[in-house]
């Protein structure tokens, strides 16, 4: 039996990437592709409590048994356990009132621009890794555009309904004539901006919530990556886990991290740390092998050139890096500086180690058009990894016959 930990992406607690959906996929996969097709295969979800800072923790554990029709004696295939940080990691932020959270994304937005504008120059990166950073600045634009509607709204709102304000504006502007034409316009412009913001609410009832859910998981990030935001924690957390796994296991041959998303870069913070003194024994000690699902690895070697510089390889037992790679997933990383499909660049992977590429595509690259990019479909494929239903295609066929050729 293989032991591991999986860490899910942010923004999809409640989503179709938690552990059930994740292991049931998994289960299925390794169904579908066992050579004794007789082996039934199944998933167990279950709750594990570990004592916690004093208190208790509880963990849920998927785990991956298969049986032979007429034996019910089920054998241990996997057992997982879900990493669940994104209530700790995004608590802050979400606190934050939307005021507040309107000048952080404008700041981080201003801060980042001059990289962003660099990043058409940059002479490491392939025209692909361009035009896919460049289009996300875009989106990032069109996201600090959407979150700022709400200040000049707040302006108009305190302009037409308190006097002592509106009074004190005009008092305050009445000296330069420069100042209250654009305070007017300002006011007129903002009224538009209400009557915008309202239609959106009436037509796109959850189009609120959810730019308020991604600048919550862009702020969380960039201060993650810009400042170390929240590093410590996270970090500090998988370890425990780690540790507190390999004290309750005592039958498996294999202790494997699958992380998705950021979650994968919450794996590479731990595993591939800035100097070896800070990874504990237990880590470095345990895994043996690590999948990354959509890791946005080239993508923050872009905008945060330094973020993985020095990383030192660490894990003594590490003997595999599987990295699932989309091309059509604007997130998905090669490990490279070039388009190829082959295994990463020692160059470029951190603690120049070994990354084993494995290609899934959902649609053709070529299929996409300038309207496709438009509609956001290179973050929606970010989502298609595997389906929500077990019996739907996924990734994981890839990943199991790339295992079986090295077994070869």
């Amino acid at each position: 039996m293989k032991i591991g930990i999986y860490i899910p992406g942010l923004g999809y607690g409640l989503g179709k990437v938690t552990l059930s959906t994740y292991a049931n996929s998994f289960a299925r996969a390794l169904d579908k592709n066992d050579e004794n097709k007789l082996y039934e295969y199944g998933v167990k979800i279950d709750k594990k409590v570990f004592a916690s800072n004093g208190g208790q923790q509880e963990i849920t554990v998927a785990r991956i048994y298969k049986k032979l029709p007429e034996n019910q004696t089920e054998e241990d295939v996997y057992k997982f356990y879900e990493f669940n940080y994104e209530d700790t990691f995004t608590e802050k932020t979400i606190k934050t009132n939307i005021l507040g959270k309107s000048l952080r994304m404008i700041w981080g937005i201003g801060r980042m621009l001059p990289v962003f504008i660099l990043t058409c120059f940059h002479r490491g990166l392939s025209g692909k890794q361009k035009f896919q950073s460049l289009y996300f600045f875009f989106v990032l634009i069109l996201l600090s555009f959407v979150t700022a509607l709400i200040l000049p709204s707040l302006f108009a709102i305190v302009a037409d309904n308190f006097k002592g304000s509106k009074d004190l504006i005009k008092n305050a502007l009445s000296h330069s004539p420069y100042w209250t034409n654009f305070a007017i316009c300002i006011k007129n412009i903002s009224h538009y901006i209400v009557v915008l913001t309202s239609a959106l609410a009436i037509l796109l009832p959850g189009i609120q919530k959810k730019m308020s859910v991604a600048a919550d998981e862009y702020l969380c990030v960039h201060y993650y990556l810009k400042y170390g935001e929240g590093r410590q924690a996270l970090v500090g957390n998988l370890s425990n886990l780690i540790e507190k796994v390999s004290e309750t296991e005592k039958d498996y041959d294999g202790f494997e991290i699958h992380g998705y998303s950021f979650g994968s870069i919450i794996a590479l913070d731990t595993l591939f740390p800035g100097k070896s003194q800070q990874t504990d024994f237990r880590t470095s000690n345990e895994i043996t092998q690590l999948v990354s699902v959509g890791c946005p690895y080239d993508f923050i070697r872009v905008y945060y050139p330094y973020y993985f510089a020095n990383r030192q390889d660490v894990s003594s037992h590490l003997k595999k890096w599987y990295n699932i790679n989309c091309e059509t997933d604007i997130l998905s990383s090669n490990f490279r500086n070039d388009p190829k499909t082959g295994d990463g660049d020692v160059k470029v992977t951190p603690g120049a180690i070994l990354v084993n590429n494995i290609m899934y595509d959902v649609a053709p690259v070529n299929g996409i058009k300038f309207f496709d990019y438009l509609l956001l479909m290179s973050f929606s494929t970010h989502r298609m990894y595997w389906s929500e239903d077990a019996d739907g295609m996924s990734f994981f066929t890839n990943y199991i016959n790339q295992l079986k050729a090295d077994k070869a």
